[in-house]
C-alpha cells in the first residue's frame, strides 16, 4: 500500500529518514541536559553519550567516570554531568558536596537507583537494592545480626574453614609452586560465606566444581546477554521493567539457590538446629521478629513474635543471597590486592608478621576475634589495600527528591542518577599525594584525622554504608593471619605489572591474575 509517494520503497526510505531525523532530535536535546543546567560536561558520542568505550569494552565502567571526575577538577569545578546513552549522570568532585549527599542530605539521595522485582524475582529483594520505607525497615531489622557481639559468634566458622585453606598453603610452600591467589581465595570465601550465610559445607577449596561454586561464577561472571540487560535495566523506567515481569537474578541461579535456602531452612525449623551463623539470625528474625543472643529459632512465649519486625521467607532469602555475593568476590579481591602489595613491598610484609607474632603469643598462639582486633598495622595495611582497589570504583546513588546544590541556584532533579567517583577520589594526589604509593601509614590515627571523612569510602558512606563491613574486614583478616604467621609471600614473574584491569563489568580484576609464591618463615 503507498501512502505518501507513488512507491511503497519510498515510503519506506522516507519512514526510515523520518525516524532518524526525529531520534537525532531527540538525542541531541537529551545530551544538551547539563548544558540548558549550566552544568559543565565532556563531549558525547552518538549514540553512546560517554559510554562509548563502556558500550566497546575498552575501559573498565567505573574508570571511565573517574577520569571525568579527574578532568572537571583540573578545570576548578566542584562537580560535573556525563552521560550514558541519552541518561544524565552527576558527578561531584568536591568532598564537601560527596559528604553532603551521602550523609548531610541523604534523604534527597536514599536510593541506589538498583532495579528490583520481587513478585517474579524474589532474590532481587534485598538490602543493595530496596528503597524508601521498605529499604529503612529491612536496614532496621538486618543492623543487629552484625554487631561485633554478632561477628565474634560467626568467628569459628571462618577459622574452621581457612583451616582447609591452610593446608593448601603448606602443600604450595612445600612444592614450591606458584599458584594464583585470586582462584583460592575466591574458593576460600566462598566456604566462608556459604558456612555462615547457608549453613553449608562446600569445600571449594578442593572442590572448585562443585555446583554451588559453579552457581556462584555464573552470577558475578555474566555473560553478555546479562550485560546487555543491566545497561537496559539502567536505562529505562523501572515502572516499564515490572510491567514486563524482567527478573535480575538468571532463573537457573535462583531456582538453585531458592531450593537450597529452603532445604536448609526446612531442616532447621523442623529439627530446631542452633548454628552460629548469619542464617540462623534470619531465622530468628523469621520466627520470632528479633535478634537474640541464645539458640533459640522459634518464639519462647504466645506473646514473644513481633509481626512488625518479622520477615518472610522470601525476604529472608534475598538477604542470605547478596550477604553470599556480596561477601565472596569483593572479599577474594581483597585477599588478593593485599598479597600482592605484602609481596611487592617485603618491609610492610615483616612488619605485619612481627605484629603477628608479638599478639598471638599473648594468647597463647590462639588466633581469636579479639587477638585479631589487636593486629592494628595489620588493619591499616587492609585500609589502605582498599583505598587502592576498592570493591567498586564508583558509588551510585539515585536522587529520590530535588536537590539544591549548596551555594548554587542549580537543582539536581528527582530520578537523576549520581555516580560517586570512588576510585578518583581514593587516587587523587591533592588528597593522597604519590596516590600509586602503598602506605599503611596514611591509615595511622594522625593521618587519617588530618583527612575529610568523605576521602575513604570503599564500603560507602552513611546510612547506606555496606553493611557487612566487619565481617568482611574479619574474614580478610584471618586469611592473611593463616599465611603470614608462617609463610613468606613473594611475587611470582607470571604476575603482569603493572596491573592491567580487565576492561568489561564493575570489578577490578587484573588481567593475567595475580600468581604468588610461599616458602616457610625463617624464625
Amino acid at each position: 500500500m503507498v501512502l505518501l509517494t507513488t512507491s511503497f520503497l519510498y515510503d519506506l526510505v522516507l519512514f526510515g529518514v523520518i525516524f532518524l531525523t526525529t531520534f537525532i532530535f531527540y538525542y541531541n536535546y537529551k545530551v544538551s541536559y547539563w548544558k540548558r543546567k549550566g552544568v559543565i560536561t565532556r563531549k558525547t558520542v552518538f549514540p553512546y553519550g560517554n559510554g562509548e568505550k563502556i558500550v566497546k569494552q575498552q575501559v573498565l565502567f567505573g574508570l571511565e567516570w573517574a577520569s571525568m571526575y579527574n578532568d572537571f577538577k583540573k578545570k576548578g569545578q566542584r562537580y560535573g554531568g556525563g552521560y550514558l546513552f541519552t541518561k544524565p549522570v552527576f558527578i561531584p568532585c568536591d568532598l564537601d558536596l560527596v559528604k553532603d549527599i551521602l550523609q548531610t542530605n541523604f534523604n534527597h539521595f536514599s536510593s541506589h537507583g538498583v532495579y528490583h522485582n520481587e513478585k517474579v524475582d524474589p532474590l532481587s529483594g534485598h538490602l543493595f537494592a530496596l528503597d524508601g520505607e521498605r529499604w529503612k525497615n529491612m536496614r532496621v531489622k538486618l543492623t543487629p545480626t552484625f554487631t561485633s557481639g554478632k561477628m565474634k559468634m560467626m568467628f569459628n566458622r571462618l577459622i574452621e574453614c581457612s583451616d582447609i585453606f591452610g593446608q593448601v598453603i603448606e602443600k604450595h610452600s612445600e612444592t614450591g609452586d606458584k599458584f594464583e591467589i585470586k582462584d583460592l581465595t575466591s574458593r576460600l570465601t566462598i566456604d566462608i560465606v556459604a558456612s555462615t550465610a547457608f549453613g553449608l559445607v562446600t569445600n571449594s577449596i578442593e572442590d572448585p566444581e562443585n555446583d554451588f561454586a559453579t552457581k556462584c561464577t555464573t552470577f558475578v561472571a555474566p555473560g553478555i546477554q546479562t550485560i546487555i540487560q543491566q545497561v537496559l535495566q539502567f536505562l529505562l523506567p523501572h515502572s516499564l521493567l515490572r510491567m514486563a515481569n524482567i527478573k535480575v537474578v538468571d532463573p537457573t541461579v535462583a531456582s538453585f539457590f531458592l531450593d537450597v535456602i529452603g532445604k536448609t531452612v526446612d531442616y532447621r525449623e523442623k529439627n530446631n538446629v542452633y548454628r552460629k551463623d548469619f542464617l540462623h539470625l534470619l531465622l530468628q528474625l523469621k520466627n520470632r521478629g528479633v535478634v537474640a543472643d541464645d539458640g533459640k529459632i522459634f518464639p519462647q512465649n504466645d506473646g514473644e513474635k513481633n509481626s512488625d519486625t518479622s520477615i518472610t521467607f522470601n525476604q529472608l532469602a534475598a538477604q542470605a543471597f547478596i550477604f553470599y555475593f556480596g561477601g565472596f568476590d569483593s572479599s577474594s579481591n581483597l585477599v588478593s590486592y593485599a598479597f600482592f602489595e605484602l609481596a611487592s613491598n617485603p618491609e610492610v610484609q615483616k612488619k605485619i608478621q612481627a605484629e603477628i607474632q608479638e599478639v598471638l603469643e599473648k594468647y597463647d598462639g590462639e588466633l581469636t576475634y579479639d587477638s585479631l582486633n589487636e593486629m592494628k598495622y595489620m588493619h591499616m595495611a587492609i585500609l589502605e589495600t582498599l583505598r587502592k582497589y576498592p570493591a567498586v570504583p564508583i558509588n551510585p546513588r539515585q536522587c529520590t527528591k530535588d536537590y539544591k546544590i549548596p551555594g548554587t541556584n542549580k537543582v539536581i532533579e528527582k530520578g537523576t542518577t549520581t555516580f560517586i567517583p570512588t576510585m578518583a577520589i581514593h587516587y587523587d594526589p591533592d588528597i593522597y599525594p604519590d596516590p600509586d604509593k602503598f602506605d599503611p601509614e596514611r591509615f595511622s590515627d594522625e593521618n587519617k584525622a588530618k583527612r575529610h571523612p568523605s576521602a575513604w569510602m570503599p564500603f560507602g558512606l552513611g546510612p547506606r554504608e555496606c553493611i557487612g563491613l566487619r565481617f568482611a574486614l574479619m574474614q580478610v583478616k584471618v586469611c592473611l593471619v593463616k599465611v603470614l604467621k608462617d609463610y613468606d609471600v613473594t611475587l611470582n614473574e607470571k604476575t603482569i605489572v603493572p596491573f592491567r584491569f580487565q576492561k568489561h563489568g564493575i570489578f577490578l580484576v587484573p588481567e593475567g591474575g595475580i600468581w604468588i609464591n610461599v616458602s616457610k618463615k625463617n624464625y
